[in-house]
């Protein structure tokens, strides 16, 4: 397998001798890895009040809750962004000023959601990249968008911490089984099953015996960027201990999709507020 023949054209890192808030080393690490870690960037107090939060949410029910398969456990809570107790936080300075030197633009909240791993019974989340769906399923034209991951508790190999391919960013892998672009698909389930948009087997195999695969730790308050280009997944949760994040997915004004078929719970559909 040639993988020049898969080379991403667009950008990683937008903007152009910006250090700020990131310096020059960690901009690289991003560029080149599709990926970065920064440690200890919310404090104790507020990791405690989002923890609160999410023990409240875990206990409802509604069309953005998304279960474990033949479970009743959560597994997913979507458009988080919309909790006022949980606002600081996808609006955190340091977070934004980071977003936006990365991406070089206007930005808004694409998705947003909790992950939640429940000790013993959280289960795994297969190899992906988000761009495969936003793109294929929601029409965004570019990767000029960025994940970041906020760890409430511990993420460790034995709760199923992310796993990700390092510099896998670099490449477009198309998908194994593409998901429909059809409104009567069920998005929902599929977020249990995951029957779809797994990266093609003959290239994944390709990039891991090129680049390995790496664990990413994390302590409470640490944060992860990611590109949406970028291969990652997680193992069941085997451990006595929740593993808990928050996940917001940022994209570029001048990015917007053309037309999504996916709730808007999962893709958001509407620009209301732009930073």
């Amino acid at each position: 397998m040639n993988l020049k023949k898969i080379t991403r054209a667009s950008p990683v890192v937008w903007s152009k001798n910006n250090f700020s808030p990131l310096n020059a080393e960690q901009i690289s690490f991003y560029k080149e890895n599709g990926f970065i870690k920064l440690k200890n960037i919310i404090d104790q107090q507020s990791i405690n009040e989002i923890l609160n939060r999410v023990m409240e949410l875990y206990n409802t029910n509604g069309e953005n809750v998304v279960s474990e398969l033949q479970e009743e456990t959560i597994r997913q809570i979507f458009e988080i962004h919309n909790e006022p107790t949980l606002k600081d936080f996808y609006q955190h300075d340091y977070v934004l000023k980071a977003v936006k030197q990365i991406l070089d633009d206007q930005v808004y909240i694409y998705q947003s959601k909790i992950n939640y791993k429940k000790a013993f019974t959280g289960k795994s989340f297969n190899f992906h990249t988000d761009y495969i769906t936003w793109h294929n399923v929601d029409g965004m034209p570019e990767p000029r968008a960025i994940n970041i991951d906020i760890c409430v508790t511990e993420q460790s190999f034995y709760n199923g911490a992310l796993m990700v391919v390092p510099k896998s960013h670099l490449y477009y892998v198309p998908a194994e089984n593409e998901q429909p672009k059809d409104q009567k698909f069920n998005f929902k389930d599929n977020l249990q099953t995951q029957d779809y948009d797994t990266p093609k087997t003959e290239i994944f195999k390709k990039l891991i015996e090129t680049y390995g695969i790496e664990y990413i730790a994390l302590k409470p308050g640490d944060i992860l960027l990611f590109d949406p280009n970028l291969i990652h997944g997680s193992s069941n949760n085997i451990s006595p201990y929740d593993r808990i994040k928050l996940m917001f997915s940022y994209n570029s004004v001048t990015n917007k999709p053309k037309k999504s078929v996916r709730p808007n719970y999962m893709a958001n559909h509407n620009i209301e507020e732009v930073f």
